[in-house]
Formats: structure tokens, sequence, C-alpha cells
């Protein structure tokens, strides 16, 4: 077996422990007997930090040059652990298998509820390690091997791949029992870490005289508490930028106005740079603001939708129900193919010379997504009044908890937004980062992982519930309530769906008034060679979409025609070339 599939063992167990994640919500809410409000708090913080987390490992392991295989190590450990604690919490089960435990722990002190507390924690470290460093190991493995050995790999890769989705959805759908759901990742964890193991001798060349395994791991923890609370710190201080964004962006522009109207009064060649980085920032940052709102949307997948499922009737054929997680297939797909249609496809129709326009991939990227997340939430808001109103038809109150008599299939266009949403998001915001010149100060937080703008959002919706639960109590009820039969989502989703629709328009008059400097690009080649290209790319072009040249006679000049320029270019002139180069000069 190759490096890298021993490597890749760990990204499938990860993926049978998301099928068990998945269902946390539902999992505190139905075992646990959790708040409503609260069950969906905890859930949003456990995403978000780790959608956040990634940021400050990245940082500790290049500080410390912790190699890629002691980072997936010590997260192996930290996951098994964490789906460990989170097996044993468990409460009392209907066959009553847990009361064994349930006294033991009852003998040293120790309460369930205090493991579930530690699991969650420990598993958030552990997949944000995997974040930094499993996909970062395995490509460097995958070039050290042979040609066969990458056919065998990939082989492996996307088969296995294959069989690990199709295995956690007939888990999901098989197994009732929380104890075994979550146990059965534990097991796939410790066995691939052990797989993982046997070749970790031989991973990596990029650190040398490492101290002991545990010095390593005291000093590893040690700077992750400290650096975790200066992010905290850093994190606050960049929320107080964003809100006084618009005064420091009017403080530039009075004093622009100010050294127009007095010339005689200029700032020296020390203050002209500082003040260029402020405006810079400034910018940045309002461009930025609508992004980071995205995460209030992206929130509700794991927490409210899935509530929704879990309260609605799942038979379609007799007795035969459909298991919650094949929304989250739709969500996996839709999140897939989103981004694949958009970038790789339309990419590929834009004729190369419309440079402006591919750069403007994904500033419409972004803007797609915002519409993704707009019917997302109006179809939920519909879905979920729905469901409401069958529910009030109910005369017996006893039963307002149970199942309504609505299909769970109505679930499905929302699910599938959801997850089209995210992908075209975060693969918009990772070219924005990529194609956008970022500043230093502010580099460490965005540069790195474009999914902590999306973490920030799902630990923001924790507040904003807050808020909306108090601003809507009245007469004992508000808009969020012990469960969700007693709620009023639908109230909340157009709530977010107003937010989204402002975002919008916020969106839209940020990229008209404030865009962020791009990279420089600089050309590699010498001018007869990208002369030679640009005409030859352009008559390939004129002939590919051009259809009515064909039917003009040989003697008419060549005409280059595309959605950015059109251009004219005889046949038999001398400066035909020059022209050429002139006008794709302009379209660049």
């Amino acid at each position: 077996m190759g490096s890298p599939v021993r490597i890749a063992v760990l990204g499938w167990s990860d993926t049978v422990a998301d099928y068990g994640l998945f269902m946390v919500m539902t999992y505190l809410t139905e075992a646990w007997k959790f708040n409503f409000r609260h069950s969906a708090a905890i859930v949003n913080l456990f995403w978000g930090f780790i959608a956040i987390l990634p940021l400050a490992l990245r940082f500790l392991k290049t500080r410390k040059n912790i190699s890629h295989s002691s980072m997936l190590f010590i997260s192996s450990s930290l996951y098994i652990l964490g789906l460990g604690l989170l097996t044993f919490s468990s409460p009392k089960s209907e066959s009553g298998k847990m009361d064994s435990w349930n006294a033991t722990y009852a003998k040293y002190g120790v309460k369930q509820e205090t493991l579930l507390y530690a699991s969650l924690p420990l598993i958030v470290l552990a997949k944000s390690g995997y974040a930094v460093s499993l996909e970062k190991l395995i490509n460097e493995e995958k070039q050290v091997g042979g040609i066969s050995d990458k056919i065998i790999d990939f082989s492996l890769s996307n088969g296995a791949y294959f069989l690990i989705n199709l295995f956690g959805y007939v888990m999901s759908y098989a197994i009732k029992e929380w104890l075994t759901r979550f146990g059965i990742p534990t097991i796939c964890m410790v066995v691939a870490t052990l797989i993982f193991l046997t070749g970790f001798s031989s991973y990596g060349k990029e650190t040398t005289q490492e101290p002991s395994l545990y010095a390593k791991l005291y000093d590893q923890f040690h700077e992750l508490i400290t650096q975790i609370i200066k992010n905290i710190t850093s994190l606050l201080g960049l929320f107080i930028e964003i809100a006084l964004c618009p005064l420091r962006l009017c403080c530039c522009c009075f004093f622009n106005k100010g050294k127009e109207k007095d010339q005689d009064e200029e700032p020296s060649l020390e203050e002209k740079p500082e003040i260029i980085t402020r405006v810079e920032e400034t910018k940045f940052l309002i461009s930025l603001f609508p992004i980071c709102l995205l995460g209030l949307v992206s929130s509700l997948g794991n927490t409210y939708f899935l509530e929704q499922a879990y309260s609605m009737d799942r038979k379609i054929i007799g007795n035969l129900k459909v298991p919650l997680v094949i929304l989250l297939s739709v969500y996996k797909i839709a999140n897939y193919l989103f981004p694949k249609l958009y970038f790789d496809i339309v990419d590929s129709w834009i004729p190369s010379g419309c440079t402006t326009l591919k750069k403007a991939l994904h500033r419409i990227g972004i803007m797609l997504s915002l519409l993704c997340a707009l019917l997302c939430c109006i179809i939920a808001a519909e879905v979920e009044s729905k469901r409401i109103g069958i529910l009030n038809k109910r005369k017996d109150p006893s039963k307002i908890n149970e199942p309504v008599e609505m299909n769970l299939l109505y679930l499905v266009p929302q699910f599938f937004l959801l997850g089209g949403f995210y992908g075209m998001a975060y693969e918009s915001i990772e070219r924005f980062f990529m194609d956008h010149e970022i500043p230093p100060s502010l580099e460490p937080y965005m540069i790195d992982s474009a999914v902590g703008v999306f973490g920030l959002g799902n630990i923001g919706s924790v507040l904003l519930v807050y808020l909306v639960s108090k601003f809507t109590f009245k007469e004992g009820k508000s808009w969020f309530n012990e469960s969700i039969n007693t709620s009023r989502l639908d109230k909340y989703y157009w709530l977010l769906s107003v937010w989204t629709s402002i975002n919008i328009v916020w969106y839209l008059f940020v990229s008209l008034l404030f865009r962020p400097k791009e990279k420089p690009t600089t050309p590699t080649r010498s001018l007869p060679e990208e002369e030679e290209e640009n005409l030859c790319s352009f008559h390939k072009l004129a002939n590919k979409y051009c259809i009515f040249l064909k039917c003009l006679p040989e003697k008419f000049p060549d005409f280059c025609c595309c959605c950015c320029c059109w251009c004219c270019c005889s046949n038999s002139g001398g400066d035909s070339k020059q022209d050429v180069y002139n006008v794709n000069r302009m379209v660049a």
C-alpha cells in the first residue's frame, strides 16, 4: 500500500465521522432533551470554530516548524479521544445497556454531560489539524512516487471515496443507537491511525533535529492556547475595524478634499505610504464585509434545517423511510456541481482575449452565491410556513411534538440550494484572495483559508438568534421556544431573506465603488512570441465564434470579435500584427 493511500485513510475515516457528526443537532435535542435554541448554539459554535481554527493552527505550524505528519498524528489522537468521549457520553438507552457505565461515572464523580462538552473541543482541534495538513501531505507524497503508483493511488482514492460515502449512508440509515452510531467512526479512526503510523518514518522531510514527542506535545498545546487567546483578541479588533470602516473612509476622503483646497500643505514622503495603506485596508474591509455575512445562512444546514427534517414524515412508499442522511448527500452533490459547472465550463467558453471578464468570474460567483442563499431562505420559509399550517390544524395539544404529516422530500430544494451556495461562495472567495493584494495587517486572518469567513458567520448566528429571541419575546413566547413545533422558524427565515437582500444591494454597491487592488501581472514572454500567440488566438476565435465569416469572400479583411472588443486587421497590411497587439493590450 503506497504512502498516499496510508495517509488518505485518515480522510476516509474523517468522512465516516462526518456522517455521525451531521446528526449532532438531533442527538442533543432527542437523546439529551436539550433546549432547541441551546442545541443550535452548541452546533453553530462547533462548526464555526472548525472553520476558524485552521488559521491559528497554520500559524502555529509555521512558527514552530511542525511537520505535516506530526500534525496529523496529534490530530488523529485528539480525534480518537474526542469521538470516544462522544460515544461514552450517550445517555441511557431504552435497552438499558448504559446502566453499568452510569454507575461507574457516578462512582468517580464524572457526569456524562461533562464528557459531551469535553468531546466537542477535541473534535474541533482534530478536524482543524486535518484541514491544515492532510491534503498537503497527500500531495507531497504523490509527487514522490512513480506513474504506476499515482495510477494505483488515484484508482484506490476514488473507489474508496465512493465506498466510504456509501458505507456512511448505510450506517446512518440502519443504525439507530447513538452509542453505535458514534462508536463505529471511533473504531474506524483507530484503524486508520494505525495504518497511518505504519509509514510514519517515511513521511515528509521538512523538519530536522526534532525534540522528543512529549516535549513537542507540551510546547504545541501551550502555544495553541496562547495563540487562541491572541486570535480571539485580534478577531475582536478586526470586528472593530470593520465597524469603523465608513468612518475611516470619510476621514480619508475629508483629508483628500482638504489637500485639494490647500495645495501648500502636503504630507511628507514618510506619511504618504501610510495613508495609502490605510485607504487600501479600508477598501479591502468594505469589500469583505458582505462576504462575512454569508455564514449566517450556511449555519442553517446543520441546525434548523436538520431539525425540520426530523419533525417531518419520512415515509415514501408503505413502510419505506427516507433516511435523513439523504439530505447530506443532496448538499454534497450541489456543493460539487455548482462551482464545477460555473468556473470550469463557463471559463472554458469565455474567449481567451476577454481577460477582464475572466478576472470578474469570482465577483459574479459571489453574486450568484448570494442569489442562491436568498432563494434558499425564501423556499425554507415557505416550506416551514406550510409545515406550521399543518401543525396548527391538530386539535389535540398533546400531539404537538409528534412528526408532522408532511413528506421529508419538501426539504430537498433548500438543501440543494444551500450546498450550491456554499460551494460557489467558497470557490469565489478563494479566487478573490488569490487575485487581489491583501493588506499585510489582514493577511494572517484571511489569506490562509476561505472557510474561516463562514465560521465567523456561524458564530455570529448564535448572537443573532439570541437577539431575535429577546426582541420577539412576548407573553412567554418568542420565535425560538423549547421545540421546533412551538417555534416560528418561518419568520426567522424571512428575516434572513431580508438580510440577504440587503447584503446583495450592499455587495453591488461595494463592487462598483470600492474595488480592492489587484495583484500585478508580470509578463514572462517576449514581445514577438506574445504577438504571434495573440494573432493565432484571434484567428482561432474568429473561426470559432464568427460563423458569418465563412460566407464572406477572401478579399475582405479578417474580422475578430468577442464580447469585449472588435478589431479589423488587413490580410496584406504590414501593421496588422502591431494593431492586433495594441488592441489585445487594451483588452487586457
